[in-house]
């Protein structure tokens, strides 16, 4: 319910330090092609094709690897704005927390810290500015139903705004798809050692229409134990997505 996932997103703001780079990224669109094939959105076996969903990132600019610049090759040129981390970079990841969305159903498992986290901008100041959010986590776990299993989260997004929006991590956008669009994707996976199966899987293809994102939150006048600004910005951000039967979180 929409209190429980209140909850669940308490636990992940509140162990992330007060910061005044935390922004919102919020995509919205349809499954372009999709299997649920053990219901982890609700309904074993049912094609997710058609069915509305919306990913939700948060992510810290001061947080990862930050890379700005200019690349070239044979696909074009473009100025970029880069941050990447996470425990296969050994640094922490920019991405705190990603939830995807299908339908109002979302899944309540609790993975682990992000293997990969990647927020970027590229534009070639003339006829594009391709927005960028990917989230990946990967490892093992156990429990008395399934035995030994092995998991993975991705979610990946893109967005390819109009001419003349912005290049830059900080900026808050409303954007719609532009002319080069790519779509997005995602994987949910837990694979039991003990039957040699899967015991949720669901992947697919994501068409992105829109891409809001928030504007920065500024930090609290009086020093808090915790990140209290960026929950009181959740609230209102999950108040906007709406009533959810879990969260997922990783």
């Amino acid at each position: 319910m929409f209190s429980k996932g209140l909850s669940v997103l308490a636990l992940v703001l509140f162990a992330s330090p007060t910061s005044a780079a935390t922004m919102f990224a919020v995509y919205k669109g349809t499954v372009s092609s999709g299997l649920d094939s053990t219901g982890v959105f609700g309904t074993a076996g049912r094609n997710l094709a058609g069915a509305h969903f919306v990913m939700t990132y948060a992510y810290d600019t001061a947080l990862g690897n930050r890379e700005t610049g200019f690349h070239s090759d044979w696909m074009g040129s473009w100025y970029y704005d880069k941050l990447k981390g996470g425990t296969s970079y050994g640094i922490a990841s920019p991405i705190i927390s990603a939830f995807l969305t299908i339908e109002g159903s979302s899944s309540g498992f609790e993975f682990g810290g992000l293997t990969q986290g990647v927020v970027e901008v590229q534009s070639d100041d003339m006829s594009y500015t391709n927005y960028h959010h990917r989230a990946q986590s990967t490892g093992y776990g156990s429990d008395s139903a399934n035995g030994d299993y092995v998991y993975g989260y991705t979610v990946d997004n893109w967005l390819s705004a109009p001419t003349g929006s912005s290049g830059n991590l900080e900026d808050a956008s409303d954007l719609t798809t532009g002319p080069f669009d790519f779509p997005g994707s995602f994987k949910i996976y837990r694979y039991s050692y003990a039957s040699g199966s899967y015991f949720d899987l669901a992947e697919g293809s994501l068409a992105e229409d829109t891409l809001s994102v928030s504007p920065r939150i500024g930090p609290a006048a009086v020093p808090l134990p915790s990140s209290a600004s960026f929950f009181l910005g959740s609230i209102l951000l999950t108040s906007f997505l709406g009533r959810r039967k879990k969260v997922y979180r990783i």
